[in-house]
């Protein structure tokens, strides 16, 4: 099992979302999906999710791709909670995650 220091659990995100917008380049369509989980999203808790990934998701493409894999303020914002849940498949998931965990951060 993978423990997490303090900062770990964005770094880990961050490493996630690096794939994530590999992904989003092979196929810009899982945008699309996204803005579907985001409109999903209509519970009143969710409001503000809801807010802030609709903005994002209308920026132009390559701003959004290297938004979500961004090291900024909003970058980790948006990472707190993402639509893109699903786009990995576990076992490129925990080869990402071993891969981290392994180079000791």
């Amino acid at each position: 099992m993978i423990s997490l220091r303090r900062g770990d659990s964005e770094a880990r995100s961050l490493a996630l979302h690096e794939e994530v917008a590999r992904r989003l380049r092979e196929n810009p369509a899982l945008v699309q999906r996204a803005r579907a989980r985001v409109a999903s999203w209509t519970e009143p808790r969710h409001r503000r999710w809801r807010e802030i990934w609709s903005e994002a998701l209308e920026l132009p493409f390559e701003q959004l791709v290297r938004l979500i894999a961004e090291d900024s303020d909003h970058g980790r914002l948006l990472r707190q909670n993402s639509p893109f849940a699903g786009t990995i498949d576990a076992a490129t998931r925990w080869r990402i995650l071993r891969s981290w965990s392994e180079q000791g951060r």
